[in-house]
């Protein structure tokens, strides 16, 4: 499994990923065990979205200090986005009602809007056809 965190404003939250439509899936579902949870199950794979408040208290000095420059929100919220593929991370992040006025922290060091991780992606996809 790999992971992106997206970050966003005080508005984000994981019904704004429940309330998306998904092309071409198996199922979407909120599981509410302990934690919440959007799962996107697609015939390849999956995606899931997590509510992780409590995340901005594992970034590193450093990276907080990266992260309040970068990011333009007071009060940001975190979804811990977890996908099976890169092929299936493009299509959600590709998707016309994804929303845009996010920023990505790809846990490799770069914190960029959503459009350049995209970009990044499509890039990355080209390079290995």
């Amino acid at each position: 499994m790999q992971w992106i965190i997206l970050i966003g404003d005080d508005n984000l939250s994981l019904e704004t990923f429940e309330k998306m439509e998904y092309p071409n899936i198996k199922d979407v579902v909120m599981v509410e065990d302990t934690e919440k949870r959007i799962v996107v199950d697609y015939e390849d794979g999956y995606v899931f979205f997590d509510y992780v408040p409590e995340i901005i208290n594992d970034y590193e000095e450093d990276d907080l200090e990266q992260l309040i420059k970068i990011v333009p929100f007071k009060m940001p919220h975190f979804i811990m986005l977890t996908y099976s593929s890169k092929e299936i991370l493009g299509k959600i992040l590709r998707q016309e009602n994804f929303p845009k006025n996010l920023y990505v922290d790809d846990d490799y060091g770069a914190i960029v809007l959503v459009g350049e991780f995209v970009d990044a992606l499509n890039e990355w996809h080209n390079l290995k056809k």
